[in-house]
């Protein structure tokens, strides 16, 4: 028998119903390093097969689906951004969870889930809900463990009219940011600098970072419920007629589509408010990170008012090379590049070739970089750690062929851990969001590895080399003079940037490696490298001086 788990939480239920446990297919990391901690036998998706063809399956079928969708009855632009994210991830759900189930449907006698995650989210930012795929396979080996949890979405269907709280300054000058993550408070200096009053979102800050950014005199907006409204009764009208490997998912990609409907409409009416607030504001300039939600809101109302907006990607974006990549490249680049602002910032010589692969609306500016880490100093050798960082998100989140799958995180730490033991190098993983809530377990399997979380720059501070995969990690490192290995130990042939392939040529800043023994020897050529040239990949010039410039000419 084989238990379906996703959490801690699973494999209790799984051990209560069972004197003998079930060998657990572990589907995050959090499960993966449970089970290893308690000596539990697991095994993970894909072992012995080709999935990295199977990645190349699910985005050509995500691609198609969302071109059959029709999105014209949707009223604005981020209304389709947001809910073509939400169909994609829910498919690279289902048609991985369908890709895994194949993979072992026939090596055992009964396919063991629980209905944990079973109530109705439209996105659960952890777990996925696995009953709903399973019963469209119509698999006869089924057993299902009733967890006795009550669906507590007893309010989705609640809609409120919103007031934008928090205007302290009607017509003094005022530029309005989406959120200050993503390295964005160096922004804030000039504004300060330049007596513009800046608007930032109410988000769960502490108590004293609060009263901080009100000593600055900023502006913290929040959406104040004012009533609750009805919303239109009948479905949404982009309707979906789908196949995957032959198995009719229609009805749970639009069962999404129909729940996301509640989250569209809150949306708009949060649009609806922030349209006033911009009414009875002077706004000169929209600054975001993102293009999704608030982020896609205030670019729409920006438009309509006529008013300045720049993104300014927080993500990694690289020009294209094949059909594959350039879906999965268009996607990242929806949420975090694209979209109506009015001007684009290009950070680097990575992402210009982006633009110049892509069309791209709006006004592309080679800025320089804004919000990357860096290092105005030259290239140093003598440092002795390693940086590992690489994206990889939970199923939830699934992005498809571009980064690493969090198995592949996984077995890349077995192997540096072993390398690291055997070479006696210093390796510090720097985690991505989504895998810190195993931090504690991951220190105590992998023993000669550094878990690292915070920013990156202090990790970058102390390596003289970088190992990743597809991250904005390489542009962090590349501008704080720091030469990145992208590791593909795994073959799946992505090509995140163009870069050198011979580990022994020495001043290189980029290598592409895909084994060990050459991830030694480039090792040793970074090492006794001298001039090692960023100036490929990189513009030149203070993030400061950058930051002052854009502002200067566009505020």
């Amino acid at each position: 028998m084989i238990a379906i788990c996703q959490s801690k939480e699973e494999l209790n239920l799984v051990k209560e119903k069972f004197n003998k446990l079930p060998i657990i297919l572990a589907l995050n990391l959090e499960t993966i390093t449970f089970c290893k901690i308690n000596k539990i036998d697991f095994i993970l998706p894909f072992n012995n097969t080709d999935y990295h063809t199977i990645s190349k399956k699910i985005l050509i079928n995500s691609k198609s689906l969302l071109n059959t969708l029709n999105f014209k009855t949707l009223k604005y632009d981020f209304l389709i951004n947001d809910l073509k994210a939400i169909i994609r991830y829910k498919f690279h759900q289902i048609a991985f969870l369908i890709e895994i189930i194949n993979n072992i449907k026939y090596n055992y006698s009964k396919i063991i889930y629980t209905d944990l995650y079973s109530s109705s989210k439209y996105f659960d930012k952890d777990y996925i809900n696995i009953e709903q795929t399973l019963n469209v396979l119509n698999l006869k080996n089924l057993q299902k463990i009733e967890s006795g949890k009550e669906n507590n979405n007893q309010n989705k269907n609640q809609i409120f009219e919103y007031r934008v709280n928090g205007l302290k300054y009607r017509n003094e000058k005022k530029v309005i940011f989406n959120n200050i993550g993503y390295n964005f408070k160096r922004f804030i200096l000039y504004f300060l600098k330049k007596k513009i009053k800046i608007s930032v979102p109410d988000s769960n800050y502490g108590y004293f970072k609060k009263l901080f950014f009100k000593i600055l005199g900023f502006e913290l907006y929040n959406f104040q419920k004012v009533k609750e409204i009805q919303i239109a009764s009948n479905k949404p009208e982009v309707i979906c007629s789908f196949l995957y490997d032959n198995h009719d998912i229609s009805k749970l990609i639009n069962y999404e589509i129909n729940f996301t409907k509640i989250y569209l409409a809150d949306l708009e009416e949060k649009f609806k408010a922030l349209k006033k607030y911009f009414d009875d504001s002077n706004i000169q300039l929209v600054l975001c990170n993102t293009n999704r939600n608030i982020g896609s809101i205030l670019f729409e109302v920006s438009k309509q008012k006529n008013i300045n907006s720049i993104i300014v990607s927080h993500g990694t974006i690289s020009k294209s090379y094949d059909e594959y990549d350039k879906i999965y490249k268009e996607y990242i680049a929806e949420g975090v590049f694209l979209g109506q602002s009015t001007y684009k910032a290009v950070q680097s010589k990575i992402a210009k070739k982006f633009t110049e692969s892509f069309a791209v609306s709006g006004n592309c500016i080679d800025t320089g970089n804004l919000i990357f880490s860096e290092n105005l100093n030259n290239f140093s050798n003598n440092k002795k750690n390693i940086l590992y960082a690489v994206t990889n998100k939970r199923l939830p989140a699934l992005q498809i062929h571009g980064v690493e799958y969090y198995f592949e995180f996984y077995q890349n730490l077995k192997l540096l851990n072993d390398f690291s033991e055997k070479n006696e190098y210093s390796i510090i993983v720097h985690l991505h969001p989504g895998a810190k809530k195993s931090i504690e377990d991951f220190r105590k399997i992998f023993k000669n590895l550094i878990f690292k979380t915070g920013k990156i720059s202090s990790s970058l501070k102390k390596s003289f080399m970088t190992i990743s995969y597809s991250s904005t990690v390489i542009e962090d490192s590349l501008y704080s003079k720091v030469p990145v290995v992208l590791l593909d130990l795994h073959k799946k042939g992505y090509i995140h940037l163009e870069c050198e392939k011979n580990p022994k040529v020495r001043n290189k800043a980029l290598y592409y490696l895909n084994n060990l023994n050459d991830l030694k020897s480039c090792i040793e050529t970074i090492k006794t490298s001298k001039d090692v040239n960023f100036d490929e990949y990189i513009f030149n010039k203070k993030s400061k001086k950058n930051i002052e410039n854009l502002l200067n000419r566009y505020l």
